[in-house]
């Protein structure tokens, strides 16, 4: 069901993410300097960029290779060779 997962994908990315924790968290980004909520911020932001890259690797197989070698370039590694994280509910 691609047209079901990416309806969920985009819902999370467009209302949870940008609308809600984005927005609340753009102060703390932009201008704060090394805090532990800072870097509290980085890692969630961290966290989603493993597990939307891995989770949508598999349908969409080019793009998310290319996105992970623009994160990681010259390392020689490929986002199909991770597993899926464990993403407590």
């Amino acid at each position: 069901d691609f047209q079901g997962v990416f309806q969920q994908v985009f819902n999370f990315c467009t209302l949870d993410l940008s609308a809600f924790y984005f927005d609340i968290r753009k102060d703390v980004l932009y201008c704060d300097g090394d805090t532990a909520r800072r870097r509290a911020a980085r890692t969630v932001m961290d966290l989603l960029f493993h597990r939307l890259t891995t989770w949508l690797a598999p349908v969409m197989v080019f793009t998310m290779e290319d996105v992970w070698l623009s994160r990681f370039p010259g390392e020689g590694d490929s986002v199909h060779l991770h597993d899926m994280p464990d993403t407590p509910a």
